[in-house]
């Protein structure tokens, strides 16, 4: 018996697909209802990371434990539960495993947990935590939460392994996801502006749920996996989707200095009228760090080969478009991205 928790979320949903292909069973801790999972053989129960006792009973009889569940901030005003979701939830997940007999746990943390410094190197698994007071809340609630698995295994022996993805996007798709949001927005011309010389780098979420199969099944206690794939700018990202057919890419361009400096002023207008913010000074700090990644661990250990980002582009808006979150495409599509 395999549990997760999170999985609702996109990784989540894709992750339980794969597994139920290799004839596992699956035992989902549900806190809310996922459109993803109707319909699939699994065993859903009730449960938060923020409630020991819940997980305690949804682990009873597993042999594995995929954490997923977790809370993504991108500023002040929805950062209230990192703490108790993502470190003191962490440490209540790998505490439920040893208190039931789970034997491995996988953990999902963040490409975000690891500090970004020095800029001038691929960020790899050696990159120690991100811990400085001025980082964003939601990287350093991430490293703690890791930091916590750590310190549990450690006086357990729990078999624990890591893996850090960076943005993940492609199909099922079915919130959709912060990341997918951004493409569903561009794809269907509702963003009026695009930032320049910000970008980050973008993973298929099919290659991470193979990457963790692998490092479930083979990886060593204590292994540590940065999933990744290629780096594009939102720019590169905008004008492909033009390519493809769908909506014209923003003709505003904005520099990213005078976007950092508008970026509190804009979030609290946004919040004053009862929107989410999408550009604050937490946004900006992502697609300023993180953006040049080393697969090669994965690529030696797990045989992990992240497909182009054109295929995933291309795919990720085919199942968009399927699902009614995106418009078809207007025009017939240029040969090449």
């Amino acid at each position: 018996m395999i549990v997760l928790t999170g999985a609702s979320g996109h990784i989540g949903t894709n992750l339980v697909t794969a597994l139920l292909a290799r004839g596992r069973r699956v035992r989902v801790v549900e806190y809310v209802p996922s459109d993803g999972l109707v319909g699939l053989p699994v065993e859903r129960v009730p449960g938060d990371v923020r409630s020991p006792q819940t997980l305690r009973d949804a682990m009873a009889g597993a042999h594995t434990v995929i954490h997923l569940a977790g809370h993504i901030s991108i500023g002040k005003h929805d950062a209230a539960l990192l703490g108790p979701v993502n470190v003191q939830g962490a440490h209540n997940v790998a505490q439920a495993c040893v208190d039931t007999g789970v034997q491995r746990l996988v953990h999902f943390s963040s490409i975000h947990a690891l500090t970004p410094f020095p800029l001038d190197r691929p960020v790899d698994e050696d990159r120690g935590f991100t811990s400085h007071k001025h980082a964003p809340r939601y990287d350093r609630s991430k490293a703690k939460g890791e930091q916590a698995i750590q310190a549990i295994a450690a006086k357990s022996g729990l078999h624990v392994v890591t893996i850090l993805p960076s943005g993940v996007i492609g199909p099922n798709d079915t919130r959709p996801s912060e990341m997918g949001r951004i493409l569903v927005r561009l794809a269907n011309g509702k963003l009026a502006g695009l930032v320049t010389n910000a970008g980050f780098n973008w993973v298929d979420v099919r290659d991470v749920v193979a990457g963790t199969l692998t490092a479930m099944d083979s990886a060593p206690a204590g292994s540590r996996y940065l999933l990744a794939g290629e780096r594009r700018d939102i720019v590169h990202i905008a004008e492909a989707i033009e390519r493809l057919g769908f909506a014209r890419a923003p003709r505003l361009r904005i520099g990213l200095e005078l976007v950092r400096r508008m970026a509190p002023f804009s979030a609290a207008v946004v919040r004053t009228f009862g929107g989410r913010p999408q550009v604050t000074p937490d946004s900006i700090h992502a697609l300023l760090h993180h953006q040049e990644v080393s697969t090669e661990k994965a690529q030696r250990e797990l045989n992990y080969r992240p497909r182009p980002f054109e295929e995933t582009l291309r795919d990720t808006l085919d199942w968009f478009v399927a699902s009614g979150h995106v418009a078809p495409p207007r025009r017939m599509p240029l040969l090449a991205l």
